[in-house]
């Protein structure tokens, strides 16, 4: 991905990159309700199994991270659709 520096000072200052969709509980509700999952990114380590993403089949991508009250969702990517 190519940013410009205008780009790059908003990501740098908390505003996201340009694929990236702001991150709210309707928006993350309306992404697993609308569209279904096609592919998951997950680890097994010491017999636990850690989900880092959900990928949907509009394009999304919900990244996620470990939260103090569960799994956080870090970022929401945007790209291209799967069908």
């Amino acid at each position: 991905m190519k940013v410009t520096g205008k780009q790059l000072y908003q990501a740098v200052n908390g505003l996201g990159l340009p694929d990236e969709i702001p991150t709210s509980v309707e928006v993350l509700e309306a992404l697993l309700a609308g569209s279904e999952v096609v592919e998951t990114t997950t680890e097994e380590f010491n017999k636990a199994v850690f989900l880092h993403e959900i990928k949907l089949k509009n394009g999304s991508t919900i990244h996620l991270g470990s939260g103090l009250k569960g799994a956080q969702v870090l970022k929401i990517t945007k790209g291209a659709s799967r069908g």
